[in-house]
């Protein structure tokens, strides 16, 4: 499996048109949602918190992301 900071670039390049900020991991920012993926400080796991404007975008986000850690 790719290390974690690999991972990040990996979605740091992906999401390169998004308004990306990097103070506390990688948060992305667009007109209708964002995400904020860092590494856990304590445990093996990278934690992805996402805001969407409707429940059916959260979920595919959410699996959009995922896809990109796990692979």
């Amino acid at each position: 499996p790719e290390s974690v900071p690999a991972i990040l670039q990996s979605v740091k390049a992906k999401y390169s048109d998004g308004d990306i900020n990097e103070i506390d991991g990688i948060k992305v920012d667009y007109p209708d949602w964002w995400f904020l993926m860092r590494a856990s400080a304590n445990d093996p796991v990278i934690r992805i918190i996402v805001e969407t404007k409707t429940k059916e975008m959260t979920e595919a986000k959410v699996a959009e992301l995922k896809a990109l850690i796990s692979s």
